[in-house]
């Protein structure tokens, strides 16, 4: 029995649309199939890149300021365990001066209170 599934997909198809209905793109991915107690196979669906994968194999790594949050209707990971697309994270682009004013002194200012 296969006990491990991972895949990433570009949708190709509907780079041409300026709508995406991830509900929809998604839908076949709700089913205990993909996500029973054996299995939890989770996927997600970011409509900035159009691609289609599984998490957390394929969260992405990368984070910037521009970065969208990952919405409860784009994913089929529960809630509790959106956490999991922050613990991928390892460089974050920061592309705004004064947000980096603001992290550089909040992580100052953290450092001493430790």
């Amino acid at each position: 029995m296969l006990t491990k599934f991972d895949f990433k997909f570009k949708l190709a198809y509907y780079q041409t649309y300026d709508w995406v209905n991830a509900g929809i793109i998604l839908a076949p991915f709700q089913t205990s199939f993909w996500i029973d107690q054996e299995r939890q196979w989770f996927v997600t669906f970011d409509r900035q890149s159009l691609s289609l994968f599984t998490v957390p194999r394929f969260a992405p790594t990368i984070c910037s300021h521009l970065s969208k949050p990952i919405l409860h209707h784009t994913t089929t990971l529960p809630r509790e365990q959106h956490g999991i697309f922050y613990d991928h994270i390892t460089e974050l682009i920061i592309d705004n001066t004064r947000e980096l004013k603001a992290i550089c002194e909040y992580a100052c200012f953290e450092s001493t209170l430790t």
